[in-house]
């Protein structure tokens, strides 16, 4: 890349109009006040040049953007009310900028402006950008800076609320304005640690009314926490994962963590609030299982709600949906079915569990037999693994509402036994338990896919052919592990 080349000196460059010896408005040409105004426009026009010159346009046409200074139309309102609404984006009121910058961008956007009318005008127009874009969000974030110190000598709750609201909405705003972008992109990483600062002052909140303001900030701002922040601490531990030990990198090596822990980490939750969320989650589910037990059928929005309720803060709302054609994921030794055989598959699996409903209707079947197929709907539904996650505690939700149409009442309290749990929704029949825990057996220990009913014989091919290649990876890696633990 060609270095940047230093701007060239503005005296006798032939900007049209003169620069030094123009009498400038509002005095005398040797007054004080007109020498101060014709060094500040002087001054201002460098900062023009050099941001324009710096990132490779010509002097040629810098010069010809820099000719269109104009200090009226900078000193006026109708600029600075038009470039206010851009630096808003940013979540930067334009007032709370400092005077030199806030002057400093009005010269670079009027000259994006007149810019417009030149013979580079493309170049120009993306130079000048840029070159605001940087300056705005590197004022955006002083200013969060700026609010994140003031809340550690706040006087009153009322003040650090007000502060944490509003830095939160600056936050919210520089990640929506620069979506799309690299995640590694260096304003992405900004924006986290900021945040991550905001939570970890949360976490550390002792006044349970500053908690509970707290609280209700970030479930304002939850679409940000979900959708952006949530997504970069998950990535951020796994790349920071992948660099050399002992690598610095000027902040907090991150660990690799699961989505539930990520969101409670964003959200600077307790370990009580975690437990009185998931207590107050249980509840509702297990209102909500009661409920749909009572409809004739098993629909897939049932069980899209009952994956809702049950992960209410546990993870992003935005997975309680069937996972897409791109994600892939793998359990076990398993691997889900690719997004697109999801749907026609989970589709036919609430027909099976509707067949099974109306069999028991009609003839009368045992208590035993129907525990069985229970179970193995249960499997199915575990090895589709059709949610992006929380499959597991999702296919039990499954099993509990096909069993309360037979009795069981599922209750409010949380069971952290699986099999315990499992084996009382079952009715403690050995033979159903026994259909979930082979299943699981082959799930931790035997590589494969759900062959569902939907899908093709070269369908299956592809699944086997990448199964086998997945579990030829797993082998060597365990060998290389284990030559090297002998090593030492």
């Amino acid at each position: 890349m060609q270095e940047p080349q230093p701007p060239p000196p503005l005296e006798g460059s032939g900007i049209p109009g003169p620069v030094e010896s123009a009498p400038p408005s509002g005095g005398p040409e040797g007054s004080p006040e007109a020498r101060e105004r014709r060094e500040r426009e002087l001054a201002e026009r460098r900062v023009m040049l050099e941001a324009l010159t710096t990132r490779g346009l010509s002097d040629e046409a810098a010069l010809e953007v820099v000719a269109g200074y104009d200090s009226e139309k900078i000193d006026g309102p109708e600029l600075a009310e038009e470039f206010g609404i851009i630096t808003e984006e940013y979540g930067l009121p334009l007032d709370q900028v400092p005077e030199q910058e806030r002057r400093r961008l009005l010269v670079l956007y009027n000259g994006l402006k007149e810019g417009a009318h030149t013979s580079a005008q493309d170049n120009i127009g993306e130079v000048l950008e840029t070159a605001i874009q940087e300056r705005v969000l590197d004022q955006a974030l002083a200013r969060i800076d700026a609010l994140r110190e003031a809340m550690e000598s706040s006087a009153s709750i009322e003040q650090i609320v007000e502060r944490v609201r509003d830095s939160m909405h600056s936050l919210d705003a520089i990640a929506r304005t620069v979506e799309g972008a690299d995640p590694s992109d260096r304003i992405k990483e900004e924006v986290f640690q900021r945040f991550n600062s905001i939570a970890r002052l949360k976490s550390r909140a002792v006044k349970p009314e500053l908690r509970r303001a707290f609280n209700e900030i970030f479930d304002e701002f939850g679409e940000f926490i979900e959708g952006d922040m949530v997504p970069f601490r998950i990535d951020q531990g796994i790349r920071d994962a992948n660099l050399p030990e002992g690598e610095d990198m000027g902040r907090e090596r991150l660990v690799p963590t699961t989505v539930e822990q990520a969101m409670h980490e964003m959200y600077g939750r307790s370990p009580a609030e975690v437990k009185e969320l998931k207590v107050r989650n249980r509840q509702e589910v297990a209102a909500e299982i009661i409920r749909l037990a009572r409809e004739p059928y098993v629909t897939l929005d049932m069980l899209l709600e009952l994956h809702r309720i049950n992960n209410q803060g546990i993870v992003p709302k935005e997975a309680s949906r069937f996972r897409t054609q791109e994600e892939v994921v793998a359990f076990g030794m398993r691997a889900g079915l690719l997004g697109e055989d999801v749907g026609p598959e989970m589709e036919r699996l609430v027909e099976r569990a509707n067949d099974l409903i109306d069999r028991d209707a009609l003839k009368g079947l045992s208590t035993l037999r129907y525990e069985i197929e229970v179970a193995s709907l249960h499997n199915d539904m575990l090895d589709i693994h059709p949610f992006p996650d929380r499959n597991g505690s999702t296919s039990l939700l499954f099993l509990e509402l096909m069993m309360t149409r037979k009795d069981y009442e599922p209750p409010t309290e949380r069971a952290d036994d699986y099999y315990g749990q499992l084996a009382r929704i079952l009715g403690y029949n050995p033979a159903a338990v026994a259909v979930v825990g082979f299943e699981q057996a082959k799930i931790a220990h035997v590589p494969g896919f759900f062959q569902g009913e939907t899908i093709s014989k070269e369908r299956k091919r592809q699944y086997i052919d990448e199964i086998n290649k997945a579990a030829e990876h797993f082998v060597q890696l365990k060998l290389k592990r284990g030559k090297a633990e002998t090593a030492h």
